[in-house]
């Protein structure tokens, strides 16, 4: 009889701990795409205040996660996400994820890459209701500074090397 018990044992504790790592997460929420409101072979264009040179940003790669299982076995951090990334322009890409990690808490990420200049912010709050970064968002470093309006996506970028400011056109 003691077998019987410790395999008994043994088979309900694995089949507890892969149990416990499924997990149905939700979709990335509809609302929030509006940040970045772009879909696959959109272009953005953007020109500098003398309105000599024009930049486009064609999008090359968009996802937008849907209601999903965590598969069993894996290390059960619930989340979805939103990413586009763009071809390059002079060596320059834009590539957005905002990961929307759903455990106990729910916290809200944006990371924002633009040639060499890397942003990540987080909501304050844990909410992912309204407008969790807020309106507009502005990413900057010593080298950029990003201005991101929800509803429009990137208004500005401006070059603080060469002090030029491109608006989206």
């Amino acid at each position: 009889m003691k077998p019987f018990l410790h395999v008994f044992i043994l088979t309900f504790c694995s089949v507890a701990l892969f149990a416990a790592c499924r997990d149905n997460c939700p979709a990335f929420p509809d609302h929030l795409v509006d940040y970045y409101p772009y879909q696959l072979g959109d272009t953005l264009k953007f020109t500098n205040q003398k309105n000599d040179t024009v930049m486009d940003f064609v999008i090359i790669e968009w996802r937008k996660d849907k209601d999903h299982t965590i598969p069993w076995g894996t290390d059960c951090a619930c989340g979805s996400e939103y990413t586009f990334r763009t071809s390059l322009y002079d060596g320059i890409g834009i590539r957005v994820t905002i990961s929307a990690l759903t455990e106990s808490t729910t916290y809200l990420f944006v990371h924002f890459n633009i040639g060499e200049s890397h942003f990540s912010i987080r909501n304050a709050d844990g909410k992912l209701d309204s407008l969790p970064f807020g309106n507009p968002i502005v990413f900057e470093d010593t080298t950029r500074r990003i201005v991101v309006v929800y509803g429009q996506g990137i208004t500005e970028i401006q070059d603080k090397t060469t002090d030029y400011l491109w608006t989206q056109k």
